[in-house]
């Protein structure tokens, strides 16, 4: 291995494993229980290019081999990650919504502070739900999220309280409380809106503008058919949830896992 490039593939790597640093700090700041992960991404990317050092020295063909296979990784994972991000940002922005349209809104944890109130993230959900809301009268809304095991109500009947608190009369709210991922979101969510009476399958999601993409694809999946209304996200959050949504988009909408 030629010294210019050990050199570029050292720094390379370096360079690659900022993000997930800052990624695994944001995540930490925040209390999220997977700040870990992006913490040993950037571990084993300095790692590897460090490693490429003694390396080159006492197998120089070998440490070769496995440095043009990292980059080229890398470069490959830079390219996939780059069409994920246009896919999440062609469904990020508000679209209109037909009359007879229900809201979903989709569960994402309570306050860790007393495991009873909206989450950060979940507040910014129901400001979205309720400006809906508010702007379109007739609109029914199905609030979906189950009970976590450190969780002291479900997300659902916080959501409930939230929002009746500030205003939105009781009638228009239908709970689901039993869901535990977005799959489930979607298809329990349907199947409480038919319980209601409601029998339209047009729905608003209301989620993370950054979640839309997963939320349409499993709406579709439960017969739904989807309309975007994007909360908006704290940029320490929105930044790591951006870089854990690649995956989700990558392993669940590309490959159907």
């Amino acid at each position: 291995m030629s010294r210019k490039f050990l050199r570029f593939y050292v720094v390379f790597l370096l360079l690659l494993s900022v993000p997930p640093f800052m990624f695994g700090a944001l995540g930490l700041l925040y209390g999220l229980r997977l700040a870990p992960i992006p913490f040993a991404a950037g571990v084993i990317l300095i790692a590897l290019g460090l490693g490429a050092i003694p390396l080159s020295r006492a197998c120089p063909r070998a440490a070769k081999t496995i440095a043009l296979a990292v980059t080229s990784a890398c470069v490959a994972a830079f390219c996939v990650a780059v069409v994920a991000c246009g896919q999440i940002l062609s469904k990020y922005f508000d679209e209109p919504a037909p009359p007879d349209a229900f809201v979903i809104v989709l569960g994402c944890g309570l306050s860790p502070a007393d495991r009873t109130t909206p989450s950060k993230m979940l507040t910014a959900r129901l400001v979205a739900a309720k400006e809906y809301l508010d702007g379109n009268p007739g609109a029914s809304v199905v609030l979906s999220g189950g009970q976590g095991g450190d969780e002291l109500v479900s997300e659902a009947r916080a959501m409930f309280t939230w929002l009746t608190e500030r205003g939105v009369a009781p009638e228009r709210l239908i709970l689901e409380d039993k869901s535990t991922n977005t799959d489930e979101n979607m298809r329990f969510s349907l199947a409480r809106a038919r319980e209601a009476g409601l029998e339209t399958a047009n729905a608003v999601s209301v989620t993370d503008g950054f979640h839309e993409v997963r939320a349409h694809y499993f709406a579709r999946g439960a017969g739904i058919t989807p309309y975007t209304k994007s909360s908006s996200t704290d940029f320490g959050l929105t930044a790591f949830f951006w870089a854990r949504e690649l995956g989700g988009v990558i392993w669940q909408v590309w490959l159907g896992r």
